[in-house]
């Protein structure tokens, strides 16, 4: 495919404007869409509501316009500049045959919805109709990236639906942490990347390395063994709370403990010492703090958790009719451990030292199972105001 195309540099990114018909976009393109089988996907799954609104007017309007253009990721290596006239350029597009590539990085949707349409139309053996559709013409940016920095799609994906409409950040959130992983990349934000990995460790109920095989919980129950929704775009996927509702929560846990990480970078660190430093804490984390809390917390309280066969091999610990697995009951017992981490700066890393003051404060706590109960006595609790309130009753300090 050659296209005439306009060049033009933003920062240290080259960008180049042409005009592609939907048929050469759909027959080179695809959406990276995250699922567990491709974690490297920032997108979630198709709208079902806004592709019905736009194939509404298609159907309905005499002449629909889309001015806006539609952004495509390429891979340096498949783009060759042919010629340079003036302030064109002749570009050409190598790939094998059936081979995308094109990922659409913004317009998803109209691209998509026109896609939905010709397939109605083909239903009614409206073929004349689909001919002219076909060649419906795009405004198209392109913005060819090198396979060593694909993080670069994802921040600018990030970027566009930040400031345009508003988007929840789990699947971007995911895409970037796992591009610097890719990337081997040493200068990141370790307690993002510590918590994504207890996160993955919790749900999973092993370490974030697959190499490791632990055994550090018996007799402790992972209340959090499939519980947290990490695939939001699978209908199928299980889970009881959503990956950055339970990643706020242990945020400041990750914050205060990055510093032992800190402690042991001096100068310069390649990845593979930065990527143990963060397995070994996330596996110290996870298996002798976070399990054994909340094994605590679901003795103390265990008529909130119940055991739900999800098949012969899965469960998960779920009651759907308590609070204590959603946000009013996270957020305030990981403050509550966060404090007594703080109280135990000098022995942060004597796990029994600080499961044993928890024990304490839990099983002290006036709270019974049953005021973990929707629609009871936290009710309407939802707000950072709200949790605090919730802490301060755990702990004896407030009725309500």
């Amino acid at each position: 495919m050659i296209k005439e195309a306009f060049h033009y540099t933003q920062g240290n990114q080259v960008f180049y404007s042409s005009v592609f018909s939907y048929k050469e976009i759909i027959n080179s393109s695809i959406v990276s869409i995250y699922s567990r089988e491709n974690r490297l996907g920032y997108q979630r799954a198709l709208n079902e509501r806004h592709l019905k609104k736009i194939v509404l007017s298609l159907k309905t309007e005499e002449s629909p316009i889309s001015p806006t253009s539609i952004l495509l990721g390429i891979d340096q290596d498949n783009i060759n500049i042919k010629q340079f006239n003036n302030d064109t350029i002749s570009l050409e597009f190598t790939k094998s045959q059936d081979e995308n590539i094109f990922r659409i990085i913004d317009g998803q949707h109209r691209i998509m919805s026109i896609k939905r349409y010709i397939q109605e139309l083909m239903d009614k053996n409206l073929y004349k109709d689909i001919e002219e559709i076909e060649e419906y013409k795009f405004s198209v940016i392109i913005m060819p990236i090198g396979t060593e920095n694909r993080i670069r799609e994802v921040e600018v994906f990030q970027s566009i639906n930040a400031k345009a409409k508003p988007l929840k950040t789990d699947l971007t959130k995911l895409a970037l942490i796992r591009y610097e992983e890719l990337e081997r990349l040493t200068n990141i934000d370790y307690s993002k990347h510590l918590a994504n990995r207890i996160i993955f460790s919790l749900n999973d109920n092993g370490s974030y390395d697959e190499n490791e095989k632990l055994d550090f919980i018996k007799n402790k129950t992972n209340v959090w063994k499939n519980a947290i929704k990490i695939d939001i775009n699978n209908d199928d996927e299980i889970g009881v709370i959503g990956y950055s509702a339970f990643y706020k929560s242990i945020e400041p846990i990750c914050k205060f403990y990055v510093e032992e990480i800190r402690s042991q970078i001096l100068n310069e660190v390649t990845f593979e010492y930065l990527d143990a430093l963060l397995n070994d804490l996330s596996d110290q984390l996870t298996f002798n703090l976070f399990i054994p809390m909340w094994d605590i917390i679901s003795n103390k309280w265990n008529e909130c958790f119940t055991i739900n066969k999800l098949s012969y091999e899965n469960e998960v610990y779920f009651d759907e009719d308590y609070y204590i697995q959603k946000n009013m009951g996270l957020r305030p017992l990981h403050h509550i451990m966060i404090e007594i981490i703080k109280k135990n700066e000098s022995s942060k890393l004597n796990y029994d030292v600080l499961l044993e003051e928890f024990n304490n404060v839990i099983n002290f706590s006036t709270l019974s199972s049953k005021d973990w109960k929707k629609a009871g006595r936290f009710k309407g609790l939802s707000s950072e105001a709200g949790f605090k309130h919730i802490e301060n009753i755990i702990l004896n300090k407030k009725d309500r």
